[in-house]
């Protein structure tokens, strides 16, 4: 058990674990390190006089003779001995040698040390060669001395102008060198450039030669420079004094080897060194002993600790039921189907399955549970309710999930479906219950059902008093309805110590009980499980959350002070379009009902039917049973109108580029292909990019998938009639019309918060449409490596091309959009790091430090906080946000 509880506390700290280890692993490394440099070296200096045997002498006689010369040596020597403790004159009796050591810190130093004790002996030897030796090495220094300085008289001086000239010359012959190697790497360096740098090579080049040019005629002007020859009688007696140096060095080096070669008894031995220093300890070797001992005392003191507090890590610490373990799971800002349904397989969908199993054996029949936590974070909490409820919504249950969470701001997909809210219903008159009931019955039959089976009331604006609010008759009368209708009443409370969490608890009379191993104690769960048994509230079990799913997606980043702001943005009164009802419902399911009939097509014909004289003779346009009908009926509405009937057509093909861009997996009113181009690039070109079909050619694809190739085609060119005064092609109409038209009229359906970016170059050679919230690093990437880059490819051919047939008008022409896509390329690549000003995300209500880096935006901050860098940048079609806002938004504000 307790090696389980050590594995499980592993498992969250190995974190600290480590930290605490690379820690021991720094101080044993560093301190290993600064000690080794405080060892001394030792080096020993060594000369031994060896000793032979004369005549009719024995063996103990040399030794008696070899002992007599050690205390000889040592009489000798003793203020060096003194003066050096390490100095030692050994006997060496066995091989018939005196040995005189010496140790110091430097080689020279041991060498210099032991010779000094060889001379002090060597002079006090009976009859060893002593000062007159030594009066002749002082005299052969003094006439080195002499002989030295009659050769530096000979040496030529130079005057003071004569040295200013010579380093003239010295100094130019320096620049011109440098000037010409300048000019050679230059001239490598144009081999392989491109154009516009041959151009600014050739400039530095003819700056260069400029240059050179002038130092050779500042040096041509200058007198020559002058000469430090010697005459060839001076050059003579030069060569006799070097030669008589050497002579006397070699006498010199006779006299020196005698003063250590032949005694009276012994022959001197060359000095030797030896290195003694002992050596340092090694900083990894003692590193890595820092390391376990770090290890070691930080899971000791991690199990010391989480013993000492009680923390929860075992079922056996908990006193009611464990049933099961969860891993957390991120929340997901991108729009979609709910997390269970969206992720195939793994951990957490495994585990949710197990715990619905486990409290399906708890709970009997129809029945509320509340989800609080205990050192859980609130998001935590959501996740697990909702998780808990699909599941049992895909066993065949009917569950409805309330969030009463007021105190924590909430982003989770799941519950941001707008109206109606908890909130909603606390507001509602209580005149009688009975009125109460029909009116709580009402909000019931109005809540958004997010998948089949499952129903979802989100919290609402926050409440004045949440905890008042549902304590009164509202919520209980609402509480009983919702029994009656669905088997399974979620409610999410969040912290099991707040008002809010009390008042649920009670309502419901059930509760599972989220719990973080290593955060959660078991005295507080034992006193919660203690306030709620005499609260007469039943603990189901608990549910222990850790870990962290793989497949989770982005965390959002919730601040409960822009809660208000959030909520106001969601329940604001918008134009329907296909992007309001992802953003607010997070799955396709109203958007893919069925083929063509269900397709905004329909609400095309029933537009022109109302634009046209004849509507009133032809009713409105039913739903036919063939698709072919209805693509006749279509046609015959399209031919009969005229331009001024095009504002129907205008309405569907903005609808329809707001449904293309903003497409999710299982959209069944778009082909797969598209879908899949979609959700892989983010992004649809506007600009004929070689390898992807434009918005204009998709369109026109999809509506021949939807109404057969020849009457999408026929619908199409209607569409192009309408749509542009000349004969172009329709591609190009509904390229040319979406390019003009379609940001400016998405903003208005957005009230300035667009879901679809119009990114333009600035002369608009590429142009493209995005899903904002698509867009990432890697699909910025994309976008410069695969569009962007193969533009310029394209264009680069084309300049090819133009300069080979000598088309001056359309090279100059091709020129100005190659600048003008670098430019495009250098802004996005200044939008994906943040490295300027105007390319940074700033959100004026955040702490610096909490500030992104790069792009890396948060969109629960809002639409206009993140598309403020492109504005600055110059990359949108159109302004979105005003001067002001752009201020506010800025790094520098």
């Amino acid at each position: 058990m307790e090696l389980n509880r050590l594995a499980r506390i592993l498992k969250a700290r190995w974190l600290a674990v480590i930290l605490i280890a690379i820690a021991g692993f720094a101080a044993a490394f560093v301190f290993t390190a600064l000690t080794s440099g405080g060892v001394v070296p030792v080096f020993e200096g060594s000369v031994s006089i060896e000793f032979e045997l004369e005549g009719e002498e024995t063996v103990e006689d040399l030794a008696d003779e070899i002992e007599g010369e050690r205390r000889l040596a040592e009489f000798a020597a003793q203020d060096l001995l003194v003066e050096q403790p390490s100095s030692s004159i050994v006997a060496d009796t066995g091989s018939a040698r005196l040995v005189f050591y010496a140790r110091a810190e430097t080689d020279d130093l041991a060498r210099e040390t032991v010779q000094e004790l060889v001379s002090a002996y060597i002079e006090a030897e009976p009859g060893g060669v002593g000062a007159d030796l030594e009066q002749q090495i002082a005299a052969y220094e003094r006439l080195a001395e002499a002989i030295e300085e009659e050769i530096q008289a000979l040496q030529p001086e130079l005057s003071d102008a004569e040295q200013v000239l010579a380093f003239e010359h010295e100094l130019l012959d320096l620049q011109i060198a440098r000037i010409k190697d300048e000019i050679v790497n230059l001239t490598v360096a144009d081999a392989g450039a491109t154009d516009s740098e041959q151009a600014e090579n050739a400039e530095t080049l003819d700056d260069l030669t400029a240059t050179l040019e002038r130092l050779q005629s500042g040096k041509a002007s200058l007198s020559p420079p002058p000469s430090a020859e010697l005459s060839p009688s001076e050059q003579l007696r030069l060569s006799a004094l070097e030669r008589r140096k050497e002579v006397l060095t070699a006498d010199y080096q006779r006299l020196a080897l005698r003063t250590m070669g032949v005694t009276t008894r012994g022959n001197v031995q060359p000095v030797t060194v030896n290195d003694l220093t002992p050596e340092p300890p090694s900083p990894l070797t003692n590193g890595m002993r820092g390391l376990l001992a770090g290890a070691g005392v930080a899971l000791a003191g991690l199990f010391v600790m989480t013993r000492a507090r009680k923390e929860v890590w075992l079922a056996s610490d908990l006193p009611i039921p464990l049933l099961g373990e969860v891993p957390r799971r991120k929340i997901s800002n991108v729009p979609g189907p709910p997390w269970y349904d969206s992720v195939e397989g793994g951990a957490r969908k495994e585990a949710v399955q197990a715990l619905r199993s486990a409290i399906e054996g708890v709970i009997d029949g129809p029945t509320s549970l509340t989800v609080v936590g205990d050192r859980v974070d609130s998001d935590d909490c959501h996740t697990l309710a909702v998780d808990v409820a699909v599941s049992f919504a895909s066993a065949g249950r009917m569950v409805l999930v309330v969030d009463a969470d007021y105190p924590a701001a909430n982003e989770l997909n799941e519950f941001r479906v707008g109206e109606p809210t908890l909130e909603t219903l606390l507001r509602l008159p209580s005149s009688s219950e009975k009125s109460l009931a029909q009116l709580a019955s009402a909000v019931l039959e109005e809540a958004i059902q997010i998948r089949p089976g499952l129903v979802v009331l989100p919290s609402g604006a926050p409440h004045a008093s949440p905890a008042d609010a549902l304590a009164g008759l509202q919520f209980r009368v609402f509480l009983d309805q919702a029994r009656a209708l669905f088997d399974l009443v979620v409610v999410v409370a969040g912290s099991a110590r707040s008002a809010t969490a009390q008042v649920m608890v009670q309502r419901t009379g059930n509760v599972l009980l989220a719990v973080a191993p290593g955060m959660t104690t078991t005295t507080s769960v034992n006193t919660l499980v203690s306030d709620l048994t005499i609260q007469r509230v039943r603990p189901i079990g608990a549910v222990m959350i850790s870990g962290t799913d793989s497949g989770a997606g982005n965390r959002s980043i919730s601040l409960p002070f822009r809660r208000g702001e959030h909520q106001a943005t969601v329940h604001r009164k918008r134009v329907e379009s296909p992007v309001n009802r992802l953003r607010f419902y997070p799955t396709p399911m109203e958007k893919g009902l069925g083929q063509v009939r269900a397709t905004s097509l329909k609400a095309l014909a029933g537009g022109l039917a109302e634009s046209q004289s004849s509507a009133s003779e032809q009713g409105a346009l039913d739903q036919p049973d063939d698709a072919d009908d209805f693509a006749g009926e279509l046609l015959a509405l399209l031919g009969a109108a005229d331009l001024d009937a095009s504002e129907p057509v205008a309405e569907y093909i903005v609808t329809r580029v707001e449904d293309v861009l903003t497409a999710v997996s299982g959209q069944e009113n778009l082909s797969d292909e598209l879908v899949e181009v979609v959700i892989r690039d983010g992004l649809i070109p506007l600009t004929s990019v070689r390898g992807f079909r434009t918005v204009g050619e998709w369109l026109v694809e999809e509506l021949r998938g939807e109404l057969g190739a020849d009457s999408g085609g026929r619908v199409a060119a209607e569409f192009g009639r309408l749509l542009s005064t000349d004969d172009s092609d329709v591609v190009d109409t509904l390229n040319a019309w979406v390019e003009k038209e379609f940001f400016p009229r998405h903003l208005e359906r957005t009230q300035g918060e667009p879901e679809v970016w119009h990114l333009t170059s600035e002369l608009g050679t590429l142009q493209v449409l995005a899903y904002g919230r698509r867009l990432d690093q890697s699909r910025l990437t994309r976008l410069n490596a695969h569009v962007v880059r193969r533009k310029i490819d394209e264009l680069q051919r084309r300049r090819r091309e133009a300069n080979e047939e000598d088309r001056i008008d359309d090279t100059e022409l091709i020129e100005h959009e190659l600048r003008d896509l670098h430019m495009f390329e250098v802004a996005l690549g200044m939008l994906q790091v943040g490295s300027s000003d105007e390319a940074k995300l700033v959100y004026p209500w955040r702490r610096s430090d909490q500030q992104p880096s790069g792009w890396v935006p948060v969109w629960t901050e809002g639409i206009r906080a993140n598309i403020a860098p492109l504005q600055r940048l110059g990359l949108l079609a159109t302004p979105v946000l005003t001067e002001e806002e752009l201020v506010s938004t800025r790094a520098s504000a």
